[in-house]
């Protein structure tokens, strides 16, 4: 048995996943759009899970604040101001020399969109601005890539998975820029939570597993410990994707 074929038995065991799926891991690029308290946790299983490459966009330093959800930056992180990218690229390669990690140190905007995220298989969206979640689910629609998108505030979050052409699209869900009072107050654990399901939804869609959140809107207040899902639909008169328009 190969080194590689330790590290991923219980993945192959899956019927699911098997060697073919651990295969299409290993060929697969996702680009994971910010790498803070969603981003971190989904790197981290991304990479255990061996997806073979992963490309991390963040524009920002680790400051202190991030410490109590952003769990692969460290104390050693602030005092030198690492970049998050820098910090986290770090620690993957400590985690699995398999898996090769892309940094991008820059903030998508309309400008740079098409550049950074191109070659994806899927994009995870872990920011924390809806600004940029906006642009970013623009061009997957248009390029026809899969994105899998979560937020959290306090102890509740949210999930879903955009497949253009087939699904509701965030500006289905979401008409207008919230308007957010920062900083957003968050437990930890919340958005761990949050960023494991985006994981999991982003092996589904490498390995092809249909059964998952596409279509659906996940929602949790984990301080009750309440969970639920919701289909959505697609609305016709989205300005982004327009499903629902006679020239589609």
């Amino acid at each position: 048995m190969t080194t590689a074929d330790v590290r991923y038995a219980r993945h192959m065991l899956l019927p699911e996943i098997g060697e073919k799926g651990q295969d299409l891991l290993r060929s697969s690029l996702v680009t994971i759009c910010g790498v803070g308290g969603l981003g971190t946790p989904v790197a981290q299983y991304l990479t255990a899970a061996g997806v073979g490459r992963i490309r991390l966009v963040d524009p920002d330093v680790v400051e202190r604040s991030n410490l109590n959800r952003q769990i692969l930056h460290w104390d050693e992180d602030c005092d030198s101001s690492r970049p998050k990218v820098e910090s986290a690229e770090m620690k993957l390669g400590r985690m699995s020399r398999e898996v090769k990690v892309q940094t991008v140190r820059r903030a998508i905007d309309d400008d740079n969109v098409s550049e950074i995220l191109d070659g994806s298989n899927v994009v995870v969206d872990c920011l924390d601005n809806y600004e940029a979640r906006f642009i970013v689910n623009r061009w997957c629609v248009e390029s026809g890539t899969p994105l899998v998108h979560a937020a959290v505030e306090g102890w509740k979050g949210q999930a879903t998975v955009v497949i253009p052409h087939m699904t509701a699209c965030l500006a289905c869900l979401i008409k207008k820029v919230p308007t957010v009072e920062r900083p957003i107050p968050v437990l930890g654990a919340v958005a761990g939570v949050l960023g494991c399901i985006e994981a999991i939804e982003t092996v589904k869609l490498i390995i092809g597993v249909k059964e998952g959140l596409a279509g659906k809107l996940f929602v949790t207040d984990l301080k009750d410990i309440v969970l639920d899902t919701f289909d959505v639909e697609i609305d016709p008169d989205c300005p982004v994707c327009g499903l629902g328009k006679t020239d589609h």
